[in-house]
């Protein structure tokens, strides 16, 4: 049965299998010894599933309930909205430097995170 996770619980989900929850995406790093090795990978692992259509299958009705459309703006003279930047700062002393970066950034911090 489908569940929505908690942010620890999808973490505790995926932490022994090398990945992390990371601004409410999962995350993980894979070393290769050579580029050939780096495409076969990818390009065994990046494919679009039926799952992930189905997951936007589901967002767009939930929108389209709402009254709201969704749309990737390209080619409509709109602003282009669907675009992600991530920063990413590793420190041993997190919330000693949040401010900081809330400072320099306006970074707000992920719904639920310290």
């Amino acid at each position: 049965m489908e569940q929505v996770l908690s942010r620890q619980d999808a973490s505790d989900a995926v932490q022994d299998f090398g990945w992390r929850f990371l601004l409410g995406t999962l995350r993980t790093s894979v070393p290769v010894g050579s580029l050939p090795q780096a495409i076969g990978l990818a390009a065994d692992a990046v494919a679009v599933t039926t799952l992930d259509v189905e997951l936007a299958l589901r967002i767009s009705a939930v929108a389209d309930r709402s009254g709201l459309v969704a749309g990737p703006e390209i080619g409509t003279g709109a602003p282009r909205s669907v675009q992600l930047v991530e920063i990413a700062i590793d420190a041993l002393d997190i919330g000693g430097i949040r401010p900081f970066w809330k400072a320099v950034l306006g970074y707000t911090g992920e719904a639920g995170a310290e």
